[in-house]
């Protein structure tokens, strides 16, 4: 068996240092990038990545191993193993190749390629043209260090093809085992070690140094990633200038912001209607609630009035919104929204994707220029939803999982993790303990199916109710919030908060009409009476939040949001978008049902949500013009993240 394990062992070792060098050549190509940064943080990226270097090489050669320990005679043959070596060298190119493009990719996106290598089929012809025309060099190094690679690795097998094989004899039972041992090596390796879920691009970034993540990364496993799902091509409905115009009147209309730059549609200052003079810095606590829904909270309308009383007796202290909806039906929809201002579209999951390498202007970030201490946190177990990464990536100073509680498999739900009146718990604990002022935001987990609570005490429905358990769940989860206000406002630090309440996003099943598939409770509070109490109409959305928060708080920097505040001064017409298996854009008194580029119908937003009656006339003029707008907001919306042009690097 010796000589089986020099030739996988060889393999494995080659990938492994080609892979290592091609990143130590991103390093030296793009210097400048990590120049002001510790030589520490360099050398832990470099080393993280050999993570994601090992996910590929065990999904790959791996695979093909395993037919060199397939307990046969003729798999001992030297014919076999130069087949092996054949398929090897071509793993090994692809590779290459890849990696090579990527190179050159980085320095005109930003990021690493991944979906993109799919599509290039559709612009072959001006690629190929684009890179005789302007990277000649580039293109002869890279066939030089293929033909190298290719040369280096056919010499070193030469000398293990030469190697006789004095065991002609196959032994069936520890030949079986090193197979089965080799298969769960191969499995552990190609999900990236032993945590709950594989590593996905994410995992490569540890903090909001992007570029270290971009280090940590490697091309083929971004292309792995994205092999087999929904190819994303940029958009073109309209000429990019009309809809780059177009999308920015829509914020003139609402805000007066500046855009100091073509390139970015969305990046902006926006005035503020708190001065930095007269605000104060508040503290800001944001709470995402897990799939509450506006038709399942009381004073929103729900069936069963007594089901939230807490946030109902909340909501009168503060200002409700009752048109405010999420953009998309996953958490990694909701949350992205919610704290980057980045819309859900029909074919990206910000959280989780390759879009998460994107310049971007974090919240986060953004408070803590303005001396904000941060805390990020989410109950469920580390890995889950890709939140812990994402909320690293994004800024937060502190970001704590299920394992970050005591005794935590005791006080979990079994399912997804740590219940919510002991998340509030924590939140407080840790809210007592963080510099003032302070960013915190909770995502909670308990109104997450299967719907359990902690105590039979909670068990309020009985189960001849209809959808008892998650009745159950959900008034347990208000019961939480409750708990949280009750300890909370004998603290020093309570005053001076502005709290959001909001939603990831509905449970769109439960919904009797398909409007309050998307809507979710928002509430805006400030014990002191900062903001007024009251119901407020407007038309609002998740990407509303980073925007409205930022006012409120005075801050007038580049952010790049694709909302608007909540609170300004301006009335006209709002706008928002929702995605699901079709896209609505929403405006104050016409919701619009899109597939794509198609109108596929639209209906009076207080009359109809039930959407009975289709008034779609593509003739009427305001009609056309909020066609347009959907079209221009959703192209640069989708073009801004393909092309990371969300903000400037």
């Amino acid at each position: 068996m010796n000589f089986i394990f020099r030739r996988i062992g060889f393999q494995f070792v080659f990938a492994l240092i080609l892979f290592s060098l091609i990143r130590v050549l991103f390093l030296g190509v793009y210097w400048k990038l990590f120049a002001d940064l510790a030589v520490v943080e360099i050398l832990f990226s470099l080393l993280w990545g050999v993570r994601f270097d090992l996910s590929v090489i065990c999904k790959f050669f791996g695979l093909l191993n395993l037919l060199v320990l397939l307990p046969f005679a003729f798999c001992k043959h030297k014919y076999y193993f130069a087949f092996i070596a054949l398929i090897g060298n071509l793993l090994i190119l692809v590779f290459l190749v890849i990696q090579v493009i990527d190179l050159g990719y980085y320095s005109i996106v930003g990021r690493r390629i991944s979906f993109e290598l799919f599509t290039m089929g559709t612009a072959l012809d001006s690629i190929i043209g684009m890179v005789m025309a302007d990277h000649k060099l580039e293109l002869f190094g890279g066939i030089f260090l293929v033909l190298l690679v290719s040369a280096v690795w056919w010499f070193c097998w030469a000398k293990l093809l030469t190697e006789s094989v004095t065991e002609k004899k196959v032994r069936w039972i520890p030949t079986t085992l090193v197979f089965i041992s080799f298969l769960l090596l191969m499995i552990l390796g190609g999900r990236g070690g032993f945590q709950a879920k594989p590593i996905f691009e994410s995992t490569a970034f540890r903090n909001s140094v992007v570029v270290l993540g971009h280090l940590s990364l490697n091309a083929p496993f971004t292309v792995m990633s994205h092999y087999g799902r929904d190819q994303i091509e940029s958009i073109d409905w309209i000429a990019i200038s009309e809809a780059t115009a177009t999308t920015r009147e829509l914020f003139q209309e609402l805000e007066s912001s500046n855009f100091p730059e073509t390139k970015y549609t969305f990046y902006r200052t926006s005035s503020s209607t708190h001065s930095k003079e007269s605000s104060r810095k508040y503290n800001v606590v944001l709470i995402i609630m897990e799939s509450w829904a506006a038709h399942s909270v009381g004073v929103l309308g729900a069936k069963y009035k007594d089901l939230t009383p807490e946030f109902d007796a909340l909501a009168r202290k503060g200002r409700l919104f009752t048109r405010f909806f999420a953009n998309g039906t996953r958490s990694v929809e909701g949350v992205g929204a919610c704290l980057m201002s980045i819309v859900a579209l029909p074919q990206i999951a910000f959280i989780t994707s390759s879009f998460e390498q994107n310049n971007m202007v974090s919240l986060p970030n953004l408070l803590h220029a303005q001396g904000y201490d941060s805390l990020f946190l989410h109950g469920a177990f580390k890995g889950s939803f890709g939140m812990h990464e994402f909320a690293t990536r994004i800024g937060y100073k502190k970001v704590m999982s299920k394992e970050d509680f005591l005794n935590y498999e005791e006080n979990s739900d079994g399912t997804w993790g740590i219940w919510d009146h002991l998340q509030f718990e924590k939140m407080i604990e840790e809210i007592d303990q963080m510099k003032k002022p302070f960013f915190t935001t909770m995502f909670s987990v308990s109104s997450h199916e299967p719907f359990v609570v902690p105590n039979p005490k909670f068990e309020h429905y009985p189960h001849t109710v209809p959808d008892h358990q998650w009745l159950n769940a959900l008034r347990y989860s208000d019961w939480a919030i409750g708990q949280f206000f009750a300890v909370a406002q004998k603290k020093d630090w309570y005053e001076n908060t502005l709290f959001v309440i909001t939603s990831d996003h509905t449970l769109r099943g439960r919904a009797d009409k398909p409007l309050d598939s998307a809507r979710i409770p928002l509430l805006l509070y400030t014990p002191n009476g900062e903001i007024q109490q009251g119901i407020d109409a407007r038309i609002g959305t998740q990407v509303d939040l980073v925007p409205t928060i930022l006012d409120f708080l005075g801050i007038e920097e580049g952010h790049h949001s694709m909302g608007t505040s909540l609170i300004k001064t301006k009335n006209n017409d709002r706008f928002g978008l929702f995605n699901t298996g079709t896209t609505l854009w929403l405006t104050d008194q016409t919701a619009y049902q899109f597939s794509g580029k198609k109108l596929l119908g639209a209906y009076h937003f207080e009359t109809d949500w039930n959407f009975n009656h289709n008034i779609k006339d593509e003739s009427n003029r305001e009609h056309q013009q909020q066609i347009k707008n959907y079209r221009a907001y959703l192209q640069s919306a989708q073009n801004a993240l393909i092309f990371n042009s969300l903000a400037p690097p």
